[in-house]
């Protein structure tokens, strides 16, 4: 696990924020848990097959830094505000060996959670770790939502 701040540029941060804070913005609902009824929202900027979003370039400078081989999904998340800090179910990304990047648009009190860690959500910073090891994500209580984009890649 490593971790990279000040990643972007403020310049690319300003517009990729502006961009995804936008009511324009497209974002898809899912749930969380498949015991809850609270959802959060998706955007997928890539998957196997290539480019799936028109927002695809805000994403570039973020690649540039990743150098990936091969892209099997971006996507970007969206957990809106709930009173507590909800814990969603571990997982794996996909159950076979690949990387994962978690790319943190706004600093909230959201984390990462590993079985033995944990990781904030600090704005412009940058999660690498193996995708195939547990972990889950959590809600924020202390900011209106919480926006991440993860990438899954060789």
């Amino acid at each position: 696990m490593n971790i990279l701040n000040n990643v972007l540029s403020e310049e690319e941060l300003h517009c990729l924020q502006q961009t995804l804070y936008s009511d324009r913005f497209n974002w898809v609902e899912a749930q969380t848990n498949r015991q809850s009824h609270n959802s959060y929202y998706v955007h997928e900027f890539r998957h196997v097959n290539g480019i799936a979003s028109p927002y695809d370039f805000l994403i570039h400078p973020l690649l540039d830094r990743l150098q990936p081989k091969a892209i099997i999904r971006v996507k970007a998340n969206k957990y809106i505000q709930t009173p507590k800090l909800e814990l969603h179910e571990y997982h794996q990304d996909f159950p076979w060996k690949h990387k994962a990047a978690i790319f943190y648009v706004n600093t909230n009190n959201g984390q990462t959670q590993f079985i033995d860690s944990a990781v904030d959500s600090v704005e412009n910073s940058m999660l690498l770790f193996d995708a195939s090891t547990e972990h889950r994500s959590t809600s924020t209580s202390d900011a209106p939502y919480r926006i991440n984009i993860n990438f899954n890649y060789f």
